[in-house]
């Protein structure tokens, strides 16, 4: 699973495909490869701050969360990485907080 500005996500057990709809919860990080989940107010999210895309939440993230915020960028875009329609220092210190943490994406 991948979305927007997040980190790409696996599941820990294979999942078929066969029946055209696919349901699976990536509630618990025991579901997940590599457990890469974070908990935040009571559940489990996936990773946030991967602003362009390449499996690392790193300082080159972080280069293009400040560029979007000096220009007061708002809208549904990648470096507006909390989701509330506006790049700024909430975007900035999640990415910094999950960069400092070396988090990147976990693969089989």
């Amino acid at each position: 699973m991948k979305h927007r500005n997040s980190l790409e996500t696996t599941t820990a057990a294979p999942v078929s495909f066969a029946n055209g709809t696919i349901e699976y919860s990536f509630d618990v990080p025991s579901k997940v490869f590599g457990n890469n989940l974070k908990f935040v107010n009571e559940s489990y999210c996936i990773y946030a701050g991967d602003v362009n895309g390449d499996g690392l939440i790193n300082a080159a993230d972080i280069n293009n969360l400040y560029s979007a915020a000096s220009i007061f960028s708002t809208g549904y875009i990648t470096e507006d990485v909390n989701g509330d329609g506006i790049v700024d220092a909430m975007d900035l210190i999640l990415t910094d907080n999950n960069a400092a943490n070396f988090i990147m994406v976990q693969k089989p």
